[in-house]
């Protein structure tokens, strides 16, 4: 009941365009992300994940600001029936 469950995550996005006329060029991106959770109890799970791993800057509309590294940490209660 202790293993962790661990995962990784990988969006790939190629270069495009922001508008109608095709004059608003967006370049491509690469974004990586590893979560890991696992049971203490048979109700209640520790989980983590860590998205953008690299922290690299993209944009997925032009001028649109998006998320750096970003980490969580928390915890998942599953009462039992």
């Amino acid at each position: 009941m202790m293993d962790w469950d661990l995962g990784a995550q990988a969006q790939l996005t190629s270069r495009r365009y922001d508008d109608v006329t095709n004059t608003n060029k967006l370049g491509g991106y690469a974004l990586y992300s590893l979560d890991a959770s696992r049971k203490v109890s048979s109700e209640l799970s520790v989980l983590a994940k860590v998205s953008n791993l690299s922290n690299h800057v993209y944009q997925t509309a032009l001028n649109y600001n998006t998320e750096p590294r970003t980490v969580f940490v928390g915890m998942r209660w599953t009462p039992s029936r």
